[in-house]
């Protein structure tokens, strides 16, 4: 299930800031979701531990 804006209807996705942390926001270009609420610090989630540490999976021997 995906998630939709609030104020458009649009998905919203994920989108990575740095190695660190993603930023949730509108697909929708035009849409301002979530830059017009008062606290967008809610919006900012940790990347997942092997993303953020650099780490990959080594293949099967």
């Amino acid at each position: 299930m995906s998630l939709k804006c609030p104020l458009c209807g649009s998905p919203v996705a994920a989108i990575p800031v740095n190695l660190d942390e993603y930023f949730t926001m509108c697909k929708n270009a035009s849409c301002p979701f979530p830059l017009n609420e008062q606290d967008i610090a809610a919006f900012f989630a940790p990347a997942p531990t092997a993303v953020a540490a650099g780490k990959r999976k080594k293949p099967a021997a």
